[in-house]
C-alpha cells in the first residue's frame, strides 16, 4: 500500500499532558482504484490509530470517477 505520510506532534493544551502524534494520510486513486481497495485502506489507518497516533485521513475518488463526474455535469 502506497499512501503519502506527513507526522507532526501536537502540543497539547494542558501542559501535563503528554505531546499526541499527528498522521495525515493521503490516498489517492492509484491506492483507490475500486471499492474492493476500500478495506486496505482502512486497515492501514487503523494500523495509525492502534499505535497511539492521531489519523487524518484524505482519500480521493476511485480511479476514473472524478473524469467521470466531470464529464457528466
Amino acid at each position: 500500500m502506497r499512501a503519502e505520510v506527513e507526522q507532526v506532534a501536537a502540543s497539547p493544551a494542558n501542559d501535563a499532558a503528554p505531546a499526541v502524534a499527528i498522521v495525515v494520510l493521503k490516498f489517492g486513486s492509484s491506492v483507490l482504484r475500486t471499492p474492493d481497495d476500500l478495506a486496505s485502506v482502512a486497515t492501514e489507518i487503523y494500523r495509525h490509530a492502534r499505535e497511539g497516533r492521531k489519523v487524518v485521513a484524505v482519500v480521493s475518488a476511485f480511479a476514473g470517477e472524478s473524469d467521470r463526474l466531470i464529464a457528466e455535469a
